[in-house]
């Protein structure tokens, strides 16, 4: 009878106790609804090869003004617009933008959950350029936030930057040999390391089923749909992972504490055009109409970013932890 017990109170433990990742309690959230989040996150901090920002961070953008439909989960259609290289300078051009909470955000050292809903806009009627945004965590404090010039705050590819703390990018039109990047400096010290992590292509090539959330007949990227960017760390174990599909697991030791940073970044020079009227062209064979391409007038590629949020595993209940006891000793009696 007491084995019997004791065998019943162990799979009541099992049932009862919450596992690592339900991470059920926010302890931040930004859905930029009220129009006052540039009061709450920094000013955008730079990493640009010319020296000179060419792009925006606007933090109550009415993308359903745009025709995007809300976020799901959202009663409202504003969130923040990242756009990078808008126009075409000359020369190298490539730059990467980035912004950190200055209220709140704060990461607890182990075990949260940091996600938020992302659209990637993506012109592919006028020749396209491929455009990532940035996800990060363990953010330091920036060590020339008014510097434009290419320095170490902003994650940069081809080694130029390794970022701030721990990042993520992910492209949004499948368009890169590495669609996913880890980039990694603890403390923003400059230094680190940048690694990648392939792409949609060859994910969807080795497994068709890789991003069955992902609607896109064409291409295997999350242009032009809403997707859920996810952040996990369970002990030392970061997760990365896009609409539920893990894209990297990582050992997060050297990473304590620190910050949220969100931003979005163009590692090429503009192809991409803002001035065009949206397309399709309605007569293609008379140009006396103007041209036509833009899928959104006055927009090429950016990055909407809305319902951020930061979320843990609840605090063990009295009843909770009188079941731990209770599954302790029955476990030391068994």
């Amino acid at each position: 009878m007491k084995r019997t017990f004791s065998l019943a109170l162990l799979g009541a433990c099992a049932v009862a106790l919450p596992a690592s990742a339900q991470f059920t309690v926010p302890i931040y959230t930004e859905d930029f609804d009220d129009g006052l989040a540039a009061t709450r996150w920094s000013a955008p901090v730079v990493d640009a090869e010319n020296g000179v920002f060419d792009g925006s961070v606007e933090y109550a953008f009415d993308y359903g003004a745009v025709g995007i439909p809300a976020a799901p989960g959202s009663s409202s259609t504003i969130g923040i617009l990242f756009e990078a290289n808008t126009t075409d300078q000359g020369g190298d051009q490539g730059e990467a933008v980035a912004i950190v909470p200055t209220v709140g955000g704060t990461l607890p050292a182990t075990d949260y959950r940091l996600s938020m809903q992302a659209y990637f806009n993506v012109e592919r009627v006028n020749s396209g350029t491929t455009e990532f945004g940035l996800f990060g965590v363990h953010a330091a404090a920036f060590n020339a936030p008014g510097d434009e010039g290419l320095n170490d705050d902003v994650a940069f590819d081809f080694g130029l930057s390794n970022g701030n703390g721990l990042t993520y990018h992910a492209s949004g039109d499948s368009g890169a040999a590495n669609d996913f990047h880890r980039y990694e400096d603890p403390g923003n010290a400059g230094s680190g390391s940048q690694t990648g992590l392939g792409s949609y292509d060859a994910r969807e090539n080795n497994d068709p089923s890789s991003f069955p959330s992902l609607d896109d007949p064409i291409n295997n990227g999350p242009d032009n749909q809403w997707v859920e960017i996810a952040i996990e760390r369970v002990g030392d174990q970061v997760t990365f992972l896009v609409d539920s599909t893990v894209i990297d697991t990582f050992d997060a030791s050297a990473f304590s504490a620190g910050t949220i940073l969100l931003g979005y970044a163009d590692y090429f020079n503009s192809v991409g055009v803002t001035t065009l009227e949206a397309g399709p062209d309605p007569t293609p064979f008379d140009d006396s109409d103007g041209p036509f391409g833009d899928s959104i007038a006055g927009y090429a590629h950016f990055l909407v970013i809305d319902n951020v949020q930061l979320s843990v595993v609840p605090e063990p209940t009295s009843a909770a932890l009188a079941l731990l006891t209770l599954c302790g000793l029955a476990a030391r009696r068994r």
